[in-house]
């Protein structure tokens, strides 16, 4: 299918998202419905995180849970379906350490958006201004650079009208360390077909 691979690499995406459920009782009680403080939701809510195939947009695997579940905890179980030498993308509420080692115990590389306020020091500036630095599990690793994961860190700004995040700053991060293999820019196009 085009589309499908990068570099030999099966391109796959990971997402969250919520569907609204019919009103019964049976659904009421597993699901729960939305509460906003003070009044329920119309109707039972369930919330779905799944694995995607990029270039054929087939759901390989995917878990249904209760509103109430988080999204980065249902992820931890749903990587396990992660096909060996895949591609995983991934937006801002998957990027954590433990979620991005688990790619890379599976023998899988990734490329997330991160938030600006993750502290990312520059250990080696690339050729394409793109810059090499290390994902931790712990604070206390990151402060005494103990068993630190390299990464690459691609910093971007957006300058397309047509494009949602137009002149935003954006972060990625991917464990595709060679720049020269694996350019910036289309890096950056690749995962915007997220």
């Amino acid at each position: 299918t085009p589309g499908a691979f990068y570099d030999g690499r099966r391109l796959v995406a990971v997402d969250g998202f919520v569907l609204d459920l019919t009103d019964s009782e049976a659904n009421r009680n597993t699901f729960g419905r939305p509460k906003n403080g003070t009044s329920f939701g119309a109707s039972p809510q369930a919330r779905i995180v799944a694995l995607c195939e990029v270039g054929s947009h087939v759901f390989f695997n995917f878990q249904i849970k209760p509103l109430r579940c988080g999204e980065a905890t249902m992820a931890k179980h749903v990587y396990r379906a992660l096909p060996e030498k895949s591609l995983l993308l991934f937006d801002i509420g998957f990027c954590s350490t433990e979620l991005m080692t688990t790619v890379i115990d599976g023998n899988s590389d990734f490329l997330g958006r991160s938030k600006w306020n993750r502290c990312f020091k520059k250990f080696e500036v690339l050729s394409d201004g793109t810059y090499l630095s290390k994902i931790y599990a712990t604070d206390y690793d990151r402060v005494h650079d103990r068993n630190g994961t390299t990464v690459r860190v691609i910093e971007y700004t957006l300058d397309d009208p047509e494009r949602v995040g137009h002149q935003k700053s954006h972060r990625l991060l991917t464990t595709l360390t060679d720049e020269k293999a694996h350019p910036a820019e289309a890096l950056i196009l690749l995962y915007h077909e997220r």
